[in-house]
C-alpha cells in the first residue's frame, strides 16, 4: 500500500510518502521526499494500536527512528531490519499533526509543541543563540549551570537538537512570545532518572518539569502559562507522570509548584 500526501508547513507544499512497502520507501528517499513506513502491528504479535493509545498519545508514541526497537515487534526485530524508513508508525497514527512533524524534521524546522494565549512553544533551533541572553539563573545547581551551556555553544546545541529532540520527542524548549517573536525564557521536561535526588524520591518513569523566565520578563505569569501547557503536553501526547526539584530558598518556584500541584523535591543549589 502506498499513500500519498501533500503536507503544507509554513505556506509550502511539501509531499509525504506513507508505505508498507520497501521499493516505494526506497523511491521516496532517493527523491528526497519525507516519508513514513507503515507498521501493522499484527503482524508482529501485537493488538491495535487504538487499543492501548488514545489519539493524542499515539502520534508521540509511535514516532520511532531507524535504530529504536518497534513497539511489539518480533523480539530482536528493529525498525532498521523492517525497513529502511526513519520513521514508523500504525495506520491509526497517521494524521496531519503528525505528518507535519514528520515534515518539519525532513526540513529541519523545529517542532511546535503547544501554544498558549500569549506564548509559542518550540524546540530551539541553531539561530536561537544569538539572541539568548548570558542570565544563568541564580538557583541552578551547578549541575543546572553545565546542563544550560547547551542553549550557549553551537556544536552542544546542534548534538542536542539531533538526539534530544529526535529521539526523544521531549526536552527544554523555547519560549516565543506571540507578539514581538522574542524568546523570553525556556522550559521543558528532562529525564528525571539522570538526577539522583529524583532518582531516591521519584518513579522511575517521570519527567522532571524544569523552566526559566529571563528578568525583563518576571513576574508577568509567563512561568505559570508555559509550565500548565507543558504538563498537559506530558499528560496528553508523552503519557507520563511530572516531577520538579527546586532549591528550597527559592520560594516562588516553591509557591508555583505547589500552585501547579506537582510533587517536587528540594536540592541544594551550591
Amino acid at each position: 500500500m502506498v499513500q500519498n500526501y501533500t503536507v503544507w508547513v509554513e505556506k509550502k507544499a511539501y509531499p509525504v510518502v506513507v508505505s508498507d512497502e520497501r521499493k516505494a520507501l526506497l523511491a521516496a528517499k532517493a527523491a528526497g521526499r519525507a516519508f513514513v513506513g507503515l507498521i501493522h502491528l499484527e503482524e508482529y504479535g501485537g493488538g491495535s494500536q487504538k487499543e492501548e493509545r488514545t489519539e493524542k498519545s499515539q502520534t508521540s508514541e509511535l514516532l520511532r527512528t531507524e535504530n529504536q526497537p518497534v513497539e511489539k515487534a518480533a523480539e530482536g526485530k528493529t525498525a532498521n531490519d523492517i525497513w529502511d524508513a526513519e520513521y514508523l508508525a500504525t495506520p491509526d497514527a497517521i494524521c496531519p499533526e503528525y505528518l507535519e512533524r514528520i515534515v518539519r524534521r525532513h526540513i529541519g524546522l523545529p517542532w511546535i509543541i503547544t501554544e498558549t494565549d500569549r506564548l509559542l512553544i518550540r524546540e530551539f533551533t541553531m539561530e536561537d543563540i544569538a539572541g539568548m541572553p548570558e542570565e544563568p539563573d541564580v538557583w541552578f545547581t551547578q549541575e543546572e549551570r553545565e546542563a544550560d551551556q547547551v542553549f550557549y555553544d553551537a556544536e552542544k546545541l546542534k548534538a542536542y537538537i539531533k538526539g534530544q529532540y529526535r529521539f526523544c520527542e521531549y526536552g527544554i524548549w523555547a519560549l516565543v512570545r506571540k507578539t514581538d517573536g522574542r524568546i523570553i525564557g525556556k522550559a521543558g521536561l528532562s529525564n528525571a532518572k539522570e538526577r539522583e535526588t529524583v532518582r531516591a524520591n521519584g518513579s522511575d518513569e517521570e519527567l522532571e518539569l524544569g523552566y526559566h523566565v529571563f528578568h525583563p520578563y518576571r513576574r508577568q505569569g509567563y512561568a505559570e502559562e508555559a509550565c500548565r501547557a507543558i504538563l498537559d503536553y506530558a499528560k496528553n501526547e508523552l503519557d507520563c507522570p511530572v516531577c520538579a526539584c527546586v532549591a528550597g530558598e527559592n520560594t516562588a518556584s516553591v509557591r508555583l509548584l505547589r500552585k501547579l500541584k506537582v510533587k517536587y523535591v528540594t536540592v541544594c543549589n551550591m
